[in-house]
């Protein structure tokens, strides 16, 4: 691989839009964290909004994990949310996931900007 061809890959990671990168933290801790250095190349509302919204999912995730049962079958409602937040991601809108969409963006605001 020549030096040009690996610049042209590092400016098109840190050129992608704020669709792409709210797109791509939905996608596993991997993507999220993948997300989350694009976004510090590129920042935009809509890459924030949206990591911010994954980071709760996950970290709520997590959380429902380590509870047997109970906390397991909590956790298959996250995974609705983890739908609606790709589906608002997709269409760039800037929207809060049900039940804990505005907890996360408050908790998290300080964190990603």
């Amino acid at each position: 691989m020549s030096h040009s061809s690996s610049e042209s890959f590092i400016d098109k990671f840190s050129q992608a839009n704020g669709r792409t990168i709210a797109m791509i933290s939905y996608f596993s801790i991997i993507g999220w964290v993948i997300a989350l250095l694009m976004h510090g190349k590129n920042p935009s509302h809509l890459s924030a909004y949206h990591l911010r919204q994954t980071l709760g999912l996950l970290l709520t995730w997590v959380l429902l994990s380590f509870i047997p049962l109970i906390g397991w079958l909590l956790a298959l409602p996250v995974l609705i949310l983890w739908a609606y937040g790709l589906y608002y991601a997709f269409n760039e809108r800037m929207l809060p996931i049900p039940i804990l969409g505005d907890f996360y963006q408050q908790s998290f605001n300080s964190l990603i900007r």
